[in-house]
């Protein structure tokens, strides 16, 4: 009996002191189960978290996209109305000239009307030495006459054959410390005769105002550039001015590349620009008819708050 008692000990001895191999197997399995399990969760979270990053820049492009392609179609019509204006000044400029008589205070009056439709524009006219005659400044009238022969706006009119729409590059004017952006067509009378250019300025401020109309984000900035990309106009919403000055490129080189892979219309990234260092996705557009480029860009803060 004493015999039996001491094996039953030692075998409970035992039972304590060690556990049994497949208790170590299932904890060994339940541990490597739990393991994968938060490594599937995680790759399910973090799946879902670039999905939705992809989604938000998705939206934040086609944003940009449409905002682009909008302005520069807002931007065109007004241009278009510029470009008929002018050519309804070259229609009465020659008419008058046909005149034994012509009526110079008539045609002041009609280009201080047409100017009068436009949006912060004024149209004037030159003759054919380039001295503004029509709509001229006030000053001008009762200082000195304003001579604008050695001006683009001028040569170029006077001399392009085709006698098409000169677009010329942001001018800053020194009397009234604003930026215009500059057009110009030749007119000639019917036998020929060069009788000077129908110019026409638009205020750039006038551009800005239509930039915020689109009431962007915060951080958000539209410039419109000229064929070359040289600055015409820019707004940039957190500040009350746009730290690039017209008439300069100052592009980043992420525009560069993309404009040079795709001239008409693009998106591209950028982490950091002669704005500030803010990412921004942005959309440019080519004018087809005039070359000008409008480019918007978005932080995408909205969407990603959502």
């Amino acid at each position: 009996m004493l015999t039996k008692i001491k094996n039953f000990a030692v075998n409970r001895l035992d039972l304590r002191g060690v556990a049994p191999v497949g208790s170590v197997q299932r904890r060994k399995q339940l541990y490597i189960g739990l393991g994968v399990c938060l490594l599937l969760v995680v790759l399910a979270a973090s799946s879902v978290m670039r999905y939705m990053a992809i989604q938000v820049e998705q939206r934040v492009a086609l944003g940009t996209q449409s905002m682009a392609k909008t302005l520069q179609l807002n931007i065109d019509q007004l241009v278009d109305t510029i470009n008929v204006s002018m050519l309804f000044a070259i229609d009465e400029i020659t008419r008058e000239d046909l005149r034994k008589q012509p009526d110079p205070a008539y045609l002041d009056s009609q280009l201080r009307r047409l100017s009068a439709r436009l949006p912060a524009t004024d149209i004037r006219a030159t003759n054919d030495r380039g001295i503004m005659q029509y709509n001229r400044d006030a000053s001008s009238q009762t200082v000195r006459e304003v001579d604008a022969s050695q001006h683009d706006f001028f040569k170029q009119a006077r001399d392009d054959p085709t006698h098409s729409l000169y677009i010329g590059k942001p001018v800053f004017s020194a009397s009234d410390g604003t930026w215009g952006w500059e057009f110009s067509r030749a007119a000639f009378a019917v036998d020929g005769r060069f009788l000077g250019v129908v110019y026409a300025r638009v205020n750039t401020r006038a551009l800005q105002e239509m930039f915020g109309a689109l009431k962007l984000e915060s951080a958000s900035t539209v410039s419109l550039r000229d064929r070359n990309l040289l600055l015409i106009a820019g707004r940039k919403e957190d500040s009350a001015q746009f730290p690039i000055q017209p008439g300069t490129t100052n592009v980043s080189m992420q525009m560069q590349q993309a404009v040079a892979a795709s001239p008409d219309e693009g998106t591209y990234v950028s982490g950091a620009t002669k704005l500030d260092d803010m990412r921004r996705t942005f959309s440019y557009v080519r004018s087809p008819k005039y070359g000008f480029i409008v480019n918007v860009g978005l932080t995408g803060e909205s969407d990603y708050a959502e």
